[in-house]
């Protein structure tokens, strides 16, 4: 049964239209970049632009390195009889190195940017 109380709209009525009241104006929302856009060229001499190493890339290739190198080592180096905790270690131990060099390599290359 439906209810013929007019405090309570019918179900099937829809919702009524939103005001003006209740929609933004277009001119009221914020632009997306407000910001003007300037030429890096004209802000930045490109002669005093200082290149830094990125840390991140030089410590992966100093890791793989390590990986590289310790695997040869594993197969060439250890003999066929030794524990597997023993190539872990040692596969550990290259990798830290590999990681080592490769961040003093990249501190090196950021000292010489900096003249």
């Amino acid at each position: 049964m439906t209810s013929t109380d007019p405090q309570q709209p019918d179900a099937t009525t829809p919702d009524p239209a939103p005001t003006d009241a209740t929609v933004p104006a277009p001119e009221a929302a914020a632009p997306a970049d407000a910001t003007p856009e300037v030429a890096v060229t004209a802000v930045v001499d490109p002669s005093t632009v200082r290149r830094a190493p990125r840390f991140k890339a030089f410590a992966l290739t100093g890791i793989v390195v390590g990986l590289i190198v310790s695997a040869a080592l594993n197969l060439f180096a250890l003999e066929p009889g030794h524990p597997g905790w023993s190539r872990s270690i040692l596969t550990l131990e290259v990798t830290l190195a590999g990681l080592v060099v490769g961040v003093v390599w990249a501190l090196v290359a950021d000292r010489r940017s900096r003249r």
